[in-house]
Order: structure tokens, then sequence, then C-alpha cells
């Protein structure tokens, strides 16, 4: 990675792939060899995999979950749903009469 940073004069990304080839490194790190940005496609994925895992292992063995959980308000409010519902009850009224509902 060192030798790619100091021989490449262009932006440089480094795909931090968790179980990768490419060591993990810290943003202050990939920036001193040479990388402007890093991308970490699997991060996310390998996380919400050991979450559920750790939910559906406590609900089989009859147990409370620990892990730390949204609230479902909070949760709504992050993706967005509550435009959703605004949308829906905008326009229920155009909806029901177009369908005949």
């Amino acid at each position: 990675m060192k030798k790619i940073g100091a021989s490449v004069d262009a932006p440089l990304v480094s795909n931090q792939l968790h179980g990768g080839k490419t060591p993990i490194l810290p943003q202050k790190q990939l920036e001193e060899l040479g990388f402007s940005a890093a991308i970490y496609p699997t991060a996310g994925l390998f996380a919400s995999a050991k979450a559920l895992q750790s939910v559906y292992i406590a609900h089989a063995n009859g147990q409370l979950v620990e892990t730390p959980l949204y609230s479902f308000h909070d949760f709504v409010e992050m993706i967005g749903f509550n435009d959703v519902w605004n949308f829906e009850e905008k326009y229920a009224d155009l909806l029901a009469v177009e369908t005949g509902a």
C-alpha cells in the first residue's frame, strides 16, 4: 500500500474489506500512505449479521435480548417512514376515488 501510495499521482481509494487481503487501517494511517478515501463494503453487513445472530440465539434460548435495539419510533424516523405515512395520508382520498374503494 505504501508503494502504491507513493507511486500513483491520483486520488486513491482503499477497499477496507473485513476478511480481505488489505489490512483494515485507521483513516489517518491510510492518508499517510497516500489514500484519500476508503470504503468499508462489508462492515455494516457483518455487524448486522452478528447482531441478528445474537438476537435469535437469545430468543431460541428463551432469554431476553441483550443487544442494543432501536426503538420502533427511532427506527421509523431513521428510515424516513414518516414521509411514507404522510404521503399515504395526503393522497388516501384520491386513491379511494380512483379505485372506487
